[in-house]
């Protein structure tokens, strides 16, 4: 898989992890995805699509499948993280245990790699969380504890991510990132801005998107979404042209 493709993948994996530590209240874990009605299962089939001689090709293919009980609770791990630990809950769940700091360091699991100076130690992220169990605040920091970099989450009325901004080590804007949503909160753009407000290009093989994703969706019966469809603004001629790059289909099941 090409590195700028596996980049792009992984942010939105994020993204959408990150969405649901975002949406603190006291409701299911089915409720917290934003699923409507008693689903049982979602199967989420993710395509990353790359434009190859100016032809639309696959590259990429993931095929998670998550199931809730009756009451709407996840069974099973998700991201890496064990559901039935409180600790681990929070980074995917922190709504119910109200603490407001966590210091997660992360070691070498399969010894200190020859040349490592640093021991077992690779890095530390502090998350921080506001008075409504949100993640609000990444810092991390480098082994021998040097800052490494910032990023601060805004939030609108109904509690979803609205604005994110990442500072580099330097304390320089690297990143500004606003979504826009449509009346029940599906992601309907995500745009990166640079600090004078004007969109960031990005250079990929030869070629050049501005760094402006475009969702489109198509729902149920019920009214979750079953088809997802993500473009960029590829830069031809010098003017914006949309061409997807990921497709999710989802398979839902319900009680």
């Amino acid at each position: 898989m090409h590195t700028q493709v596996g980049k792009i993948l992984i942010a939105l994996i994020l993204s959408c992890a990150f969405e649901c530590a975002a949406n603190a209240q006291e409701r299911s874990d089915r409720a917290r995805d934003d699923l409507i009605g008693p689903v049982k299962s979602v199967l989420l089939e993710t395509i990353l699509i790359e434009c190859q001689s100016g032809k639309l090709v696959e590259v990429h293919r993931l095929d998670p499948i998550e199931e809730y009980d009756a009451n709407g609770t996840l069974k099973g791990n998700r991201n890496r993280f064990i559901i039935d630990d409180p600790i681990s809950r929070m980074f995917v769940y922190p709504f119910d245990e109200r603490i407001p700091v966590i210091v997660k360091p992360t070691y070498w699991e399969d010894g200190v790699p020859p040349g490592w100076k640093y021991g077992a130690l690779i890095y530390t992220d502090v998350y921080t969380y506001d008075n409504q169990a949100r993640r609000s605040e990444s810092v991390h920091y480098g082994p021998t504890g040097t800052f490494g970099g910032r990023l601060i989450v805004t939030f609108d009325e109904h509690g979803r991510i609205a604005e994110t901004k990442m500072y580099n080590d330097n304390g320089e804007l690297a990143d500004w990132n606003i979504i826009t949503r449509d009346s029940r909160g599906n992601v309907l753009e995500s745009a990166s801005y640079k600090e004078d407000g004007t969109l960031v290009e990005v250079q990929n093989g030869g070629n050049s998107y501005l760094n402006r994703f475009v969702f489109t969706y198509e729902f149920d019966s019920i009214g979750n979404w079953i088809s997802q469809e993500t473009s960029k603004p590829v830069l031809k001629d010098g003017q914006p042209v949309l061409e997807p790059f990921v497709v999710r289909h989802r398979t839902i099941t319900y009680y």
